[in-house]
């Protein structure tokens, strides 16, 4: 059901899809996976209504792994609601401080909510956990104002690839 649901999605069959997926969670509701889809189906759908509960919603936050976004927070940031979706990264970051993405998703919070010191801030912190980690540095670069320090160009331009020769 989960893999139909999937092409159905493809092939923008969009009802039939988010039926299936919830079809999927009435016979299966631990399955992660299809939930995380589900979830995520009707966020990119902007079905989650603004008033739906946490509580309602909290369940498809236990298909978020420190790999996959939150679908809860990611919902409410869709739904324009930043400071909800900055409370729950926040809440996750306890348990993974290391987790580059989350440093990321609260800075695009920040940036939104107008604080855009914080948010260079957490923008920064992603790159000395994962130097390689290019959307921390092009998020900073896309802000316009901010100047990077001699030490930060320099860990760009280690991570660079070597130019090609063209003959």
């Amino acid at each position: 059901m989960r893999l139909l649901a999937q092409i159905g999605v493809k092939l923008e069959i969009l009802d039939d899809a988010e039926f299936l997926l919830e079809s999927v969670l009435v016979f299966a509701p631990d399955y992660r996976a299809a939930r995380y889809e589900y979830a995520s189906r009707a966020r990119a759908a902007s079905q989650i209504p603004a008033g739906r509960s946490r509580r309602q919603t909290s369940s498809c936050r236990r298909a978020a792994q420190p790999c996959l976004p939150d679908p809860y927070a990611n919902a409410c940031g869709g739904l324009g609601r930043h400071d909800d979706a900055l409370q729950v990264y926040r809440e996750l970051l306890v348990a993974s401080p290391q987790a580059a993405d989350l440093h990321l998703s609260i800075a695009h919070a920040l940036k939104t909510l107008g604080r855009q010191p914080e948010a260079i801030e957490s923008y920064r912190r992603p790159p000395p956990v994962r130097p390689s980690y290019g959307d921390a540095y092009w998020s900073l670069a896309n802000l316009k104002t901010y100047r990077f320090t001699d030490e930060e160009l320099a860990r760009c331009a280690a991570r660079r690839p070597p130019r090609r020769q063209v003959s």
